[in-house]
């Protein structure tokens, strides 16, 4: 919630499942409603083109192509009827998205070209916050590389993993045990959608990887790719598929009779799962632990005995957390032979839910409401008076020799601190016209980014008088 520049990440993905619903509806070989779902696909498909995130849309049309392709695949082999509704109203969706969205299109094409965005990204800009393979544990355990809501003693400490602090792009990459599991059960399962589900989950699970993947290392200097930073943001589109097949997973417990084929198959791979977090459990006093601490980077020399301490408890502590629900939803599926088996579908799901909840309860919104309601003093001082009183420049704090306001420890109050410091997005959440604001100079032209970097550069003479050119007033 406070995160404001991951929003167009919420917004195009809260979309993402609804353009396979309506490509369903738009292309069953006996639809009833195909117009009004070609309407919805490409009322849908534009909304997503408007949010501009690239990363989710991209993913969106991979689904779509996957999912065409096995769906043609299927009705051939079987020699079903029908292939035109596989082709013609996604193309005429496709067209009318493209003219809902033209506005933006339009606009886009007349002001990208003189952006920073425009130059692209070497190679290594392009890479940076890559997902490292060591984050899967943070799929399968709850923080087990400490809170990244913190600095310091019990903050996150595997910095290897992730430079320029790119772990707090995603603070909720726990699924837990019970959920992968039952994905894994779902991928066993037959049903129409398995293979386009699999292969879209596996192709963006390796571009998440970015530099420490065989896909992203060759691709970073084509046109498209050579645009986007953060390959871990295809992380995000990815749990779709995911969770489609754990609810597929969930459909062949529901389906299957007790003691059945499915259900032992179920308690096999929770088992599996558990054995696999036994052998983590004792990674503190096995030589895993010397490759967990080599995470750490260059700041592993400086450890203490008091961080590996910590280190070592929060990383069994998450272990533990992660083994209740697993043996939970095992004890369901043994002894769910008095229960129906819609019943026993439910109370998985239900304790899946509990478990993201639980686990993942720190990404709840870390600053109060009043952060959004009391305005700041300079804020105050700008608002004042029947005219605009210009704009304002800010010291960048981290550049700064002497640092006025130093960062805490704790999240929710560095979101205070930049408050105070005016940086980054907060200023313009209070309406603040800032000169050269942080963080959105490759969106910025290319004349006013070189603008901005003669100014931070230039003595403070010269700096004042730029500034002064450049209508700052405070």
């Amino acid at each position: 919630v406070s995160a404001t520049a991951f929003a167009n990440l919420c917004w195009t993905q809260a979309w993402l499942p609804w353009l396979l619903l309506a490509w369903q509806a738009a292309t069953a070989p006996d639809s009833r409603h195909r117009l009004a779902a070609t309407g919805g696909l490409a009322l849908v498909g534009a909304l997503m083109v408007s949010l501009g995130d690239p990363f989710v849309l991209g993913a969106g049309l991979l689904a779509l192509l996957f999912l065409s392709c096995s769906e043609a695949l299927r009705r051939i082999r079987e020699q079903e009827a029908g292939l035109f509704p596989l082709v013609g109203p996604p193309l005429a969706a496709l067209l009318v998205a493209l003219l809902l969205a033209s506005p933006f299109l339009i606009a886009f094409r007349a002001y990208a070209p003189s952006s920073m965005r425009a130059l692209g990204f070497n190679p290594q800009g392009v890479l940076v916050w890559s997902l490292h393979p060591a984050m899967a544990l943070d799929l399968l355990l709850p923080g087990p590389f400490g809170d990244p809501d913190l600095e310091g003693l019990g903050g996150f400490w595997a910095r290897a993993t992730a430079p320029e602090k790119g772990f707090s792009l995603f603070r909720g990459l726990y699924l837990g045990p019970l959920a992968l599991g039952l994905a894994l059960l779902g991928a066993l399962r037959r049903w129409p959608a398995r293979w386009a589900m699999l292969l879209l989950l596996g192709l963006l699970a390796l571009l998440a990887l970015g530099g420490h993947g065989p896909l992203y290392t060759r691709l970073s200097g084509l046109p498209f790719f050579s645009s986007l930073r953060f390959p871990a943001k295809w992380i995000l589109p990815a749990l779709l598929p995911l969770a489609l097949l754990a609810g597929s997973g969930v459909r062949a417990v529901q389906e299957s009779p007790t003691g059945g084929p499915v259900r032992r198959r179920a308690l096999a791979l929770f088992l599996l799962l558990g054995g696999l977090l036994a052998i983590l459990s004792l990674a503190p006093s096995t030589g895993l632990d010397g490759w967990l601490i080599g995470l750490a980077g260059e700041g592993a020399a400086s450890l203490g005995p008091e961080s590996l301490r910590v280190m070592r408890g929060d990383f069994v502590l998450a272990v533990g957390w992660a083994f209740i629900p697993l043996l939970l939803g095992a004890a369901l599926v043994w002894a769910g032979g008095r229960r129906t088996p819609r019943w026993i579908a439910l109370m998985l799901a239900l304790l899946v839910s509990i478990d993201l909840g639980l686990a993942n309860r720190r990404l709840a919104p870390t600053v109060p409401a009043a952060f959004y309601t009391d305005v700041p003093a300079s804020a105050r001082t700008l608002d004042t008076g029947p005219e605009p009183r210009g704009r304002v420049w800010v010291e960048d704090p981290w550049a700064a020799a002497v640092k006025l306001v130093p960062p805490p420890e704790r999240l929710v109050d560095r979101f205070r601190w930049q408050r105070r410091a005016l940086m980054g997005y907060v200023g313009a959440a209070h309406g603040l016209d800032l000169a050269f604001p942080k963080d959105t100079e490759q969106f910025a032209p290319v004349d006013y980014t070189r603008l901005r970097v003669i100014v931070e550069s230039a003595p403070p003479r010269e700096k004042s008088m730029l500034l002064g050119a450049a209508g700052v007033t405070h």
